[in-house]
């Protein structure tokens, strides 16, 4: 589940959201026991967003950082909480 708090770019929600899920994530067996959801997040503006962008908590992090999500110019951003069960 991708929340969106802020999307001024050309691109639809629904497709950075895609994006966003074809990213491998590495998330730790002790990351989960107290929940089956971990929070990632994503922000940034004015440049190109990677996979390397989308924050996790504690050891959360993504497999590969040098996956392209969107391309953002001046004065874009995009701001989102993501949900990974």
């Amino acid at each position: 589940k991708v929340v969106f708090y802020e999307n001024n770019s050309t691109y639809f929600d629904e497709f950075i959201a895609h994006r966003i899920g074809l990213a491998p994530m590495k998330i730790p067996m002790k990351a989960t026991e107290d929940s089956e959801e971990v929070m990632l997040t994503l922000n940034v503006s004015d440049r190109n967003v990677y996979s390397r962008d989308i924050k996790g908590e504690g050891d959360i992090k993504v497999a590969n950082g040098d996956i392209p999500i969107v391309k953002l110019i001046e004065n874009q951003s995009v701001r989102t909480e993501c949900i990974a069960r």
